[in-house]
């Protein structure tokens, strides 16, 4: 049962990290995401300077639907690891760090306050979720012995 509802817990952070990397998604051709105040740097067009920014917002989808997807896989894993364990348990801590950990360092927060509980339900989801699966695991190698 136990397993079940970190399943859940994990698979609603999922749903919630997906809403906001499509969200990211939608900004790769959306002019109005560039940087048009960034000096072009040498060996580099105009161009190249100004789209940065949606060229960004599609590397930083690519790797939270990787990592998202990461994630799903590791937490139905029929035989879960402590090493896999560990692996989805600071995937899910650097990828909910990354909406976070922006504000104290830099003042940088996400640009309105739902996308904001969206981070949140996925950061305590994902978070709660990979934490209730570590006990299980110890379960399971003691009963394999």
């Amino acid at each position: 049962m136990k397993r079940t509802i970190s399943q859940i817990l994990i698979c609603i952070g999922v749903l919630a990290g997906s809403i906001s990397a499509a969200q990211t998604f939608g900004h790769i051709q959306d002019e109005s995401y560039q940087v048009v105040n960034l000096a072009v740097e040498e060996e580099s067009t105009v161009e190249r300077t100004v789209t940065h920014s949606n060229y960004h917002a599609f590397r930083e989808s690519l790797i939270a639907f990787a990592i998202l997807g990461c994630l799903v896989y590791l937490c139905f894993s029929p035989s879960l690891s402590r090493d896999a364990w560990i692996l989805g348990f600071v995937l899910a801590c650097v990828y909910t760090l990354g909406w976070w950990l922006p504000w104290p360092l830099f003042g940088l927060r996400a640009p309105h306050l739902m996308a904001e509980i969206v981070h949140g339900v996925a950061t305590a989801s994902l978070l709660t979720g990979y934490a209730m699966l570590r006990p299980l695991e110890k379960a399971n190698n003691k009963s394999q012995k």
